[in-house]
């Protein structure tokens, strides 16, 4: 969800809703959470994760200029 949202999917499509039996408000803590970790993840002290996914190799998704959290949430819109 946060993935799909980050990416400029639909967070939660209804095909999601209806083959899942949830809404994304199920899930609106553990999204929150989520988010905030992503938007920590820069300052954390262990950087290692961070330094291998920033390569090319993996397509820089970790590369947070190129991919910056979203600033808000979709349930929040």
């Amino acid at each position: 969800c946060l993935a799909r949202y980050s990416l400029g999917q639909e967070a939660w499509p209804e095909s999601l809703s209806q083959s899942s039996q949830y809404e994304i408000g199920h899930f609106a803590n553990c999204l929150t959470e989520l988010h905030q970790t992503y938007i920590n993840a820069p300052k954390h002290p262990q950087q290692a994760l961070v330094e291998k996914y920033k390569t090319s190799k993996f397509h820089e998704v970790s590369d947070f200029q190129k991919n910056p959290p979203p600033t808000s949430l979709p349930y929040m819109s």
